[in-house]
């Protein structure tokens, strides 16, 4: 139940502010942030959270990368484990290819909070497998929320999503930044500035692997379908794919390419993806990891 400083807030919203700050009352003012260097505070009833910024990631690592995601398609690879040999990312649901034993990974993404509220302990459980827990502000006020007792034992690291801006307006970011765009979306060149959203999280944990030096990525499950995602999920979560591919993930990808050419490789391990081989080339997924 909100509390009164909850509602206060939101009513302040609503009268002073317009639609373009509506998404603030998602933040709630009982939380306190303080942002210096590469870090960043969490302060809320007496209790501390240190996170580390973005740009802290910048330029870390080197070399391959591999990016599960959460296409049915991932179910076809044989010996998944081997996707473990690099560096790998997860996204929200993905480690659960693995079952019970999931490999140590490098970075565990999530870009939506209400995985989160869904899934709560598999969450937990994924980014305790993880070096670095990478989420936007939204969704790590929604952490808060549900687990301030409970945190994994992760090195946490947020940024800001440019549809739900911690302080700015929605918009505002694309105004200072002046970011490579495209049919209307967006890429960051700027770690410090935050991830411009692409219709998905692989669009995302692109950006994240481009910021913390991989040299090349490999996709795994870029289904980019309507059927579903591979793993059970006790509250699913809806898919909205065919509106969105073609207004804004075809040519978010289209971008990518052309902002990342000849300094970022990235191959797409699902020769039967939607996205066409033109955009992102392809590899079968055992070829890939011959």
């Amino acid at each position: 139940m909100p509390s009164l400083k909850d509602t206060a807030h939101r009513l302040c919203l609503r009268v002073l502010h317009g639609r373009e700050s509506w998404h603030r009352r998602h933040y709630r003012p009982s939380v306190y942030v303080v942002e210096g260097g590469n870090n960043v505070w969490f302060e809320e009833f007496g209790k501390t959270f240190e996170t580390l910024t973005l740009a802290a990631l910048n330029g870390r690592f080197d070399g391959r990368c591999n990016l599960l995601l959460s296409g049915p398609s991932v179910q076809s690879i044989q010996r998944p484990e081997r996707l473990a040999a690099h560096d790998w990312i997860g996204v929200n649901g993905s480690p659960g290819l693995y079952g019970e034993r999931i490999p140590p990974m490098r970075i565990y993404h999530v870009n939506d909070s209400s995985y989160l509220r869904g899934s709560l302990d598999k969450f937990l459980r994924f980014a305790a497998n993880a070096e670095f827990t990478i989420m936007d502000f939204r969704a790590m006020y929604e952490l808060l929320r549900l687990a301030s007792d409970r945190m994994p034992d992760t090195k946490i690291v947020v940024y800001d999503s440019w549809n739900l801006p911690l302080r700015l307006p929605v918009g505002k970011i694309q105004q200072l930044a002046k970011p490579a765009s495209h049919r209307g979306v967006y890429w960051s060149n700027d770690p410090q500035l935050g991830l411009a959203p692409g219709g998905t999280v692989a669009y995302t944990a692109a950006q994240i692997a481009w910021h913390s030096g991989y040299r090349s990525l490999y996709m795994y499950g870029l289904d980019l379908t309507n059927t579903g995602r591979f793993y059970h999920e006790d509250s699913p979560q809806p898919q909205m794919l065919d509106k969105a591919y073609s207004d804004v993930i075809l040519p978010a990808f289209e971008l990518m390419a052309r902002e990342t050419a000849g300094r970022f490789e990235v191959f797409n391990c699902n020769p039967d993806s939607r996205l066409p081989g033109e955009t992102i080339p392809k590899l079968s997924s055992e070829a890939s990891l011959s």
